[in-house]
């Protein structure tokens, strides 16, 4: 086995020791559940907001149904903390963020699906920003799928916002 292997398996076993999840696990996880991916491209853009007073990604996507709505994601970058502390005089602030992204993460959204269908299984998955302890019995089962359309769009451009985010810290005195 090659060392750059062994190295993608520890990490990998390491994460599910520790039940952590990255963006491309619950981006692949999305289309188990209604048919969540191609509902996601059918979605109008996720736009970066921002970062929230309590450190937050923030990103707004409109619904594809009703134009009127629009519908809220937040991203926690867990390892963020730490990877400053390690790195910030070593590497690059963008090369922290893009770190940051590709580590552990917990997100939320406020629309309906999230609520009815997600939000528990996120809690009793680790990645829910704030604990839903009501299973979804009705709607959700057998607990499949991962998010919601939004926030699937909102992590297909959360990569691409990385410098958005790195000036965003920056202001914030947080790199």
């Amino acid at each position: 086995m090659k060392k750059s292997q062994l190295k993608i398996l520890i990490r990998e076993t390491i994460r599910e020791v520790l039940k952590e999840v990255d963006y491309k696990k619950l981006r692949k996880d999305a289309p188990n559940y209604l048919n969540t991916r191609v509902k996601s491209k059918q979605t109008p853009g996720s736009i970066y907001q921002g970062i929230t007073d309590n450190g937050y990604i923030k990103f707004i996507t409109k619904s594809h149904t009703d134009a009127s709505k629009k519908y809220t994601q937040l991203i926690k970058l867990n390892d963020l903390p730490a990877l400053i502390k390690t790195y910030k005089d070593t590497k690059t602030a963008q090369d922290i963020v893009r770190l940051a992204i590709k580590g552990d993460i917990e997100i939320s959204c406020s629309c309906p699906a999230w609520s009815y269908f997600f939000h528990y299984k996120a809690t009793k998955d680790g990645y829910a920003i704030t604990p839903e302890n009501r299973p979804a019995k009705i709607k959700n089962p057998k607990n499949l799928g991962s998010v919601c359309k939004h926030a699937d769009n909102s992590l297909l451009v959360l990569p691409f916002s990385a410098n958005k985010i790195v000036a965003d810290l920056k202001k914030l005195n947080l790199l």
